[in-house]
């Protein structure tokens, strides 16, 4: 099986909502009064990161396409199930990490 370019492309996507987990919960941690612009970020970048993780199959089996092989193929005929488990990498990496730094930094406060 090779999934090179599936690991590749959640791991990417992982690393960009886990930067942008992380600045979201140090301006959410770091408000003394949350107002509704900071929630509506927070809740806004959630969706994004949900859509994002909903569009991980399209962008694999674009970048197998561009390799002219076949990405059911490659996967061995389990495309649907490897990209779902994958899908919920960049999810589960927004969520722990915007529940880690928001803890610490509004425990330093």
């Amino acid at each position: 099986m090779d999934v090179g370019i599936l690991v590749g492309v959640t791991l990417v996507a992982a690393l960009a909502v886990g930067l942008v987990a992380w600045l979201i919960a140090r301006l959410m941690a770091g408000a003394e009064e949350l107002t509704m612009w900071p929630i509506l970020l927070a809740i806004l970048a959630s969706l994004a990161v949900l859509q994002g993780a909903a569009k991980l199959a399209v962008i694999v089996d674009g970048l197998y396409a561009r390799m002219g092989v076949d990405a059911a193929k490659a996967l061995e005929g389990q495309f649907r199930v490897v990209v779902f488990a994958a899908s919920f990498v960049p999810i589960a990496a927004y969520v722990v990490t915007f529940l880690l730094v928001f803890r610490r930094v509004k425990g330093a406060s």
